[in-house]
Protein backbone atom coordinates (compact mmCIF):
# COMPACT_ATOMS: atom_id res chain seq x y z
CA UNK A 1 0.00 0.00 0.00
CA UNK A 2 1.22 3.16 -1.01
CA UNK A 3 0.49 5.09 2.38
CA UNK A 4 2.37 3.46 4.80
CA UNK A 5 6.11 4.66 3.41
CA UNK A 6 4.54 7.79 3.25
CA UNK A 7 3.17 7.60 6.66
CA UNK A 8 6.77 6.57 7.78
CA UNK A 9 8.63 9.90 5.52
CA UNK A 10 6.43 11.94 7.45
CA UNK A 11 6.91 11.03 10.93
CA UNK A 12 10.67 11.05 10.16
CA UNK A 13 9.49 14.76 9.23
CA UNK A 14 8.63 14.75 12.77
CA UNK A 15 4.89 15.18 11.64
CA UNK A 16 2.10 13.57 13.18
CA UNK A 17 0.92 10.89 10.64
CA UNK A 18 -2.36 8.66 11.23
CA UNK A 19 -3.49 6.80 8.60
CA UNK A 20 -7.75 5.22 9.24
CA UNK A 21 -8.90 3.51 6.56
CA UNK A 22 -8.07 5.32 3.15
CA UNK A 23 -7.13 8.60 4.81
CA UNK A 24 -3.53 9.50 5.58
CA UNK A 25 -3.90 12.57 8.42
CA UNK A 26 -0.66 14.84 8.85
CA UNK A 27 -0.65 16.78 11.26
CA UNK A 28 -4.86 16.49 11.45
CA UNK A 29 -5.20 16.99 8.28
CA UNK A 30 -6.12 14.90 5.10
CA UNK A 31 -3.26 14.21 3.08
CA UNK A 32 -3.96 13.71 -0.76
CA UNK A 33 -1.88 12.78 -3.05
CA UNK A 34 -2.09 14.27 -6.51
CA UNK A 35 -2.95 12.27 -8.85
CA UNK A 36 -5.49 10.49 -6.57
CA UNK A 37 -9.29 10.80 -7.06
CA UNK A 38 -11.28 12.66 -4.49
CA UNK A 39 -14.02 9.67 -4.59
CA UNK A 40 -11.67 7.71 -2.33
CA UNK A 41 -11.90 9.94 0.11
Amino acid sequence: RVLFPLRKKFIQDGKRAVISVDKLFVDGKIYKERGVTDWLY
